[in-house]
């Protein structure tokens, strides 16, 4: 069985004072049921271990813990890039749903301005049939009154016509025409900021 080691021979042999000997053995770097040979090698082995930065002062595993702390860098680094990631997706998410308001809007607006455009095509067809219509009193008047002299069929037809190019100038009322531009003009800036033409 070993003799049990005094620190005086240990620090002989290592060149370490007694009280660094008690640090070291508090530390649990050696024991006193260790032999000479294996404490100094114990002790040599911890020294070589601080030195190279293997170890801490207070005798931590410098390189399981550094892989500990890069450990949880990259959690927290991979934590940070899920959040980053689902901020994205859920601003993509939110433009996705703001561009689909948005043709839904213009959709909305288009199927209020389809009746505008049946009506001016009716109102169109309707005034093309009135014209024709009032063109032809004047030949109706004569085919039902022959002995109307020709100067007051001429008249006639002269009333006719300036009743007619008259009607062809009027113009909407100017509130009524604001507010058609004003329609035109909301509806233009809604295709404009949905990136489509008008017509397109």
């Amino acid at each position: 069985m070993a003799k049990k080691i005094t620190q005086k021979k240990l620090a002989q042999l290592t060149g370490l004072s007694q009280q660094r000997l008690s640090q070291l053995l508090s530390a649990g770097v050696w024991t006193r049921n260790d032999s000479l040979v294996g404490a100094n090698k114990k002790i040599i082995k911890h020294l070589g271990d601080l030195k190279a930065g293997h170890k801490s002062a207070q005798g931590l595993d410098l390189i399981h813990e550094r892989a500990r702390l890069s450990n949880l860098q990259a959690d927290k680094v991979a934590m940070e890039t899920n959040r980053l990631e689902r901020m994205l997706e859920l601003q993509i998410e939110k433009q996705s749903i703001d561009t689909q308001r948005s043709g839904l809007e213009l959709k909305r607006m288009m199927a209020e301005l389809m009746p505008m455009v049946f009506l001016v095509e009716i109102l169109a067809s309707q005034n093309s049939n009135i014209r024709t219509r009032c063109l032809g009193i004047p030949n109706a008047v004569k085919v039902k009154h022959p002995e109307c002299p020709t100067p007051i069929f001429l008249s006639l037809k002269e009333i006719v016509v300036q009743v007619l190019t008259d009607l062809s100038h009027v113009r909407f009322p100017t509130e009524l025409d604001e507010r058609i531009k004003r329609h035109f003009r909301d509806f233009l800036a809604a295709t404009e900021s949905n990136g489509d033409g008008v017509g397109g």
